[in-house]
């Protein structure tokens, strides 16, 4: 699995750290300012690179293995994301404070998720496809058992809520998309559930790691990763004032 959550929380933290305080600084909405889209880009970024999940989702019930392959590749390539950056810097944020912003904090988000995700997980990363080199894997020597592959798993979905919850506590502090709060901490129930089904089932199928990952990955491509995408897009203000 990909931690989602967990690149979230990472991005949420980092936008935090990089530029404190509020960047509205009583000219409007924060997300408009460079500095705000900066930040926003910054955790959208940790996120975007996990799309490849849309692509690799159908081909696993064609060809696992080969599906599996298709993860971590194209999405998550320094080469790719530093060429698509330099288009959108171009093309697309010229002479727009907070256009630039958004997309330079989009280029660092991505590459940070691409060097977490180095040390995350037991399989490689090609940070520098389509080139035949550049294929980075920690964990080559290392098999890990299917119970800890599916454990791991679980815990995405325990990431995803604490990154909501973190989302959450931010929007507070704002004073901002308050009127997405309820909505979040419903789903976050059904998170918590669903961390603690998953990791039962790590063990009770720890021989039918398949079956599991069907399941698991057909519930995070179809429910759990669009609503976190599309709370990105909602609680913009909320990242930006971080």
């Amino acid at each position: 699995m990909s931690q989602s959550g967990l690149h979230g929380i990472t991005g949420l933290y980092a936008a935090r750290l990089l530029r404190p305080g509020d960047p509205a600084d009583g000219r409007g909405a924060a997300v408009r300012t460079q500095a705000g889209a900066f930040k926003y880009g910054l955790v959208l970024g940790n996120i975007l690179p996990d799309v490849d999940f849309f692509i690799m989702g159908p081909a696993y019930l064609v060809e696992g293995s080969a599906a599996l392959g298709l993860h971590r590749s194209w999405s998550h390539s320094l080469l790719v994301q530093g060429v698509v950056s330099a288009l959108l810097l171009w093309l697309w944020a010229r002479g727009d404070p907070g256009r630039r912003g958004l997309v330079q904090g989009l280029w660092l988000g991505m590459a940070m998720h691409s060097f977490a995700d180095v040390f995350l997980w037991f399989s490689g990363v090609r940070l520098l496809w389509p080139l035949p080199w550049g294929d980075v894997n920690l964990w080559r020597h290392v098999t890990p058992p299917g119970w800890l592959s599916n454990f791991l798993g679980a815990a995405d979905y325990l990431f995803f809520a604490l990154f909501f919850a973190y989302l959450a506590r931010v929007a507070r502090q704002g004073n901002v998309d308050l009127e997405l709060l309820p909505r979040i901490r419903g789903l976050n129930r059904v998170l918590y559930a669903m961390f603690f089904a998953f990791t039962v089932l790590a063990f009770v199928w720890r021989d039918r790691t398949a079956l599991y990952n069907i399941v698991d990955y057909a519930l995070f491509i179809l429910v759990f990763l669009p609503v976190e995408i599309w709370l990105l897009l909602r609680m913009r203000e909320t990242m930006a004032r971080a």
